[in-house]
């Protein structure tokens, strides 16, 4: 991570319930409760830590924030975050901006698998070489949803693109010249 991409609030993130004395704290964690990505209904988090984790950046990975402009985090449109649900913490998510074309700006959860190149959770992409797929995926944003695939070229540039299609198939597959590239 690059703390100097970031904003100044963001690199200082904590829960703010941590700051009440302990009794009071548990009232207000017992509070906690966001919009499930999935169907938009509220919902208490029940999974630790239960303000979720702000930072979730892995190096050498996929799993993190990334910036169009490796100098600048802002404006917030030209970021994506490749993370985890904040009320669900198991499925990764994709957070885009307006940068990725054919991809509209929104949140899209996938349910990841343990092995292959299709739907892996983004902490198990490093540099490898390799382009992966993700299908099915459920949010906010375009309707249906199309394809991604993404390719973590080095440790600290991860490119993306969006096709219109059903699923990802067999791969292997390649991006197109037009495929932005984000900054880690």
């Amino acid at each position: 991570m690059h703390p100097e991409r970031y904003a100044a609030e963001a690199r200082h993130n904590l829960c703010p319930l941590d700051l009440f004395e302990s009794t009071l704290r548990q009232q207000l964690l017992g509070r906690v409760e966001q919009a499930d990505l999935a169907t938009n209904a509220v919902r208490p988090r029940t999974a630790q830590p239960i303000c979720g984790t702000p930072v979730q950046d892995i190096p050498g990975t996929a799993q993190g924030g990334g910036f169009a402009d490796p100098n600048r985090a802002y404006p917030e449109d030209n970021t994506l975050a490749l993370v985890h649900d904040v009320i669900h913490p198991t499925p990764p998510v994709f957070s885009i901006g307006n940068t990725v074309p054919g991809l509209a700006s929104g949140a899209y959860a996938f349910v990841p698998r343990p092995s292959g190149l299709v739907n892996r959770d983004f902490g198990a992409i490093t540099p490898d070489g390799q382009v992966y797929g993700f299908e099915s995926l459920t949010g906010r944003g375009n309707s249906p949803s199309p394809i991604v695939l993404v390719k973590l070229d080095r440790p600290e540039t991860l490119r993306i693109e969006a096709r219109q299609a059903a699923t990802c198939g067999a791969g292997p597959w390649t991006l197109g010249n037009a495929a932005p590239t984000f900054y880690r």
